[in-house]
């Protein structure tokens, strides 16, 4: 299931360099065995972050 995650969140694009930067670093995570569970809630904590910005 992690590789299907991966392929669709390597179709993203954004055009700001940290909200690339958030799913390069989910992406980086799920090719290194991080659960997929654990990788979309980190990804899903910085995005509120940077929302909050």
């Amino acid at each position: 299931m992690s590789q299907n995650l991966t392929g669709q969140l390597q179709e993203i694009h954004f055009s700001r360099p940290n909200e690339a930067a958030i799913i390069t670093a989910g992406i980086f995570e799920l090719n290194n065995g991080v659960y997929e569970g654990q990788a979309i809630s980190r990804m899903k904590t910085k995005f509120g972050q940077l929302a909050l910005k």
